[in-house]
């Protein structure tokens, strides 16, 4: 409720109405700026590396990092696909655009391509797949880990971290 909100931030809450008209404006805003804030950092981790690798690999750790770390984040993920009108889609896809990570892989991509290491793919394409890899276990996770007995959920989830980047890098290279 908009009354916990303004007393846990300490404000009027006609002040939260002010800026932000309403409490989905105000949700919206506070998505928006956080992913913002994650694909400045992913960014600024990768934008030296001259390797389509370095940028995978920071990529499933930032959404490892935001499925384990970030409290009902999951939940807001599948708030806004059950509600495309929202806009939430649309913020997040700016956000990643201002951050310039869309044309970094992109980049990397092709170079990779061009120097023949990476069969030559539809880099959309590519990057779905990727992104399929990378979050996909998060929402399938208590089936996944019921179906392969794993047991020790956070070592798990760590390991994807590396683990996803090898097997998708592998399945680029030239046969």
């Amino acid at each position: 409720r908009v009354d916990r909100i303004a007393t846990r931030a300490g404000v009027n809450k006609a002040m939260i109405y002010y800026y932000f008209h309403s409490k989905a404006e105000l949700y919206h805003s506070v998505m928006e700026d956080s992913f913002r804030r994650a694909f400045a950092r992913l960014h600024a981790k990768v934008k030296d590396s001259d390797n389509l690798e370095t940028v995978l690999r920071e990529l499933a750790t930032m959404h490892t990092q935001l499925f384990t770390e970030v409290p009902g984040f999951r939940e807001m993920v599948m708030r806004e696909l059950a509600d495309a009108s929202t806009g939430g889609f649309a913020r997040i896809r700016n956000s990643i655009e201002a951050s310039q990570l869309r044309e970094l892989a992109r980049q990397r991509l092709e170079a990779g391509m061009h120097s023949g290491e990476f069969r030559k793919l539809d880099g959309r394409q590519v990057m779905a797949a990727y992104i399929s890899m990378s979050i996909g276990y998060f929402f399938l996770a208590p089936m996944i880990e019921k179906l392969m007995g794993i047991t020790d959920r956070e070592q798990f989830q760590n390991d994807r971290c590396t683990v996803i980047p090898d097997i998708f890098l592998n399945g680029l290279k030239v046969r």
